[in-house]
């Protein structure tokens, strides 16, 4: 696809591809952002396989995070918010 010049999406699995999970454990700053909810940054990515490196764009989805543990009287439970890797 890429000598036909077409653009295209795929999701990629962290099991085949444990690099580019590195890559987004170790990001320290997601600069970019979507909107409050989608903070992403880009990158170019060669596997040892390819020939050419291949433009990356990582996203990440802030969800809210339950917190474990007992609640006393009942009360509500505060929530934070915690990027969810997907």
């Amino acid at each position: 696809m890429q000598e036909l010049n077409c653009q295209y999406t795929i999701s990629v699995p962290f099991k085949r591809l444990p690099e580019l999970k590195g890559m987004i454990e170790n990001r320290e700053h997601w600069t970019l952002r979507i909107d409050d909810t989608w903070p992403y940054f880009e990158a170019r990515w060669k596997s040892q396989k390819w020939l050419h490196p291949v433009r990356f764009v990582f996203l990440r989805q802030r969800a809210p995070k339950r917190r474990r543990g007992p609640v006393q009287l009942d009360l509500f439970e505060p929530l934070s918010l915690d990027a969810a890797m997907r």
